[in-house]
C-alpha cells in the first residue's frame, strides 16, 4: 500500500508502482490494479454518474455520437451493479423496481 503526497512524482522522473499482490494473510486474489489520478479535486462526480450510470443518457449507436452532447456510448449501471453484488453482497434494490440503487 502506498499512500501519495504532492510531490510523488517529480519532474519527469516516474514512479515505479507494483502491486504486491495480497494485503491480507490468507487472500488468495492477485491483487490490486494501480489506478493514479491527478487534479481531482472538484470533480463533477454527480456529471460523471449522470452520464455514465444513467440509462437515459446512452447514445444511440446508429447517430454519431458527435451529434449528441451529454450521451455516454457505454452505460456502466448493470456492470458497476454486478461488481457490487460480487465484492460486497450488496443486492439494494429500489422499491418496486428490481433495479440496482446506484443513483
Amino acid at each position: 500500500m502506498q499512500q501519495a503526497s504532492l510531490s510523488s512524482i517529480l519532474g519527469t522522473q516516474a514512479p515505479d508502482l507494483h502491486s504486491l499482490g495480497a494485503y491480507v494473510p490468507g487472500d488468495v486474489r492477485a491483487g490490486a490494479s494501480i489506478v493514479m489520478a491527478a487534479g481531482m479535486a472538484g470533480a463533477n462526480w454527480g456529471g460523471v454518474r449522470d452520464r455514465y450510470l444513467d440509462p437515459v443518457n446512452l447514445a444511440d449507436p446508429t447517430k454519431p455520437l458527435a451529434g449528441q452532447p451529454g450521451k455516454a456510448m457505454k452505460n456502466y449501471r448493470q456492470e458497476l451493479a454486478g461488481w457490487l453484488k460480487t465484492r460486497y453482497g450488496q443486492e439494494d434494490r429500489k422499491a418496486g423496481r428490481g433495479e440496482p440503487r446506484l443513483l
